[in-house]
């Protein structure tokens, strides 16, 4: 099977904060996070179908939604820094995450049929969401 080219426009990388306040904080990784083995990243996309009469954009949504979903998992929107021992901390700033969205010129059911999805591989962007020609997105949490 041939491989699959399709453009994706990528806009201006943005960060998202906490939609209210949240504490200031530092928070120490526990032992078994802080092991420098296990200092490791795994990037996944996931991709959702939009309904062919929901011609909304659903990013405004996923925005105002991460904003709020922030307030109740702040640490996220913080740093990881390192001590002068060499122990991570999060420092919850509620500085924000990394937004960014991107409109791919290829639909769902291409990306489908492409054998194994080896048209996607990395480089990803930590938060991302893609708008699809025919509707629907993904959304890509790395």
């Amino acid at each position: 099977m041939a491989s699959l080219e399709f453009v994706v426009k990528v806009g201006e990388q943005q960060l998202i904060q906490p939609e209210t306040p949240t504490p200031y904080e530092t928070k120490y990784l526990s032992n078994i996070d802080d092991q420098a083995g296990l200092r490791n990243h795994i990037p996944f996309v996931h991709f959702y179908r939009g309904r062919a009469r929901d011609r909304c954009d659903p990013v405004p949504i996923i925005r105002q939604a991460l904003s709020r979903t922030l307030v109740h998992y702040y640490p996220l929107a913080g740093r990881i820094r390192n001590t002068e021992k060499g122990k991570l901390v999060v420092e919850c700033t509620g500085e924000g995450v990394v937004f960014r969205e991107a409109d791919a010129d290829v639909t769902i059911k291409q990306l489908q049929q492409q054998s194994g999805g080896l048209g996607l591989m990395p480089p990803f962007l930590r938060r991302h969401v893609s708008v699809m020609r025919a509707g629907g997105g993904g959304c890509e949490i790395s």
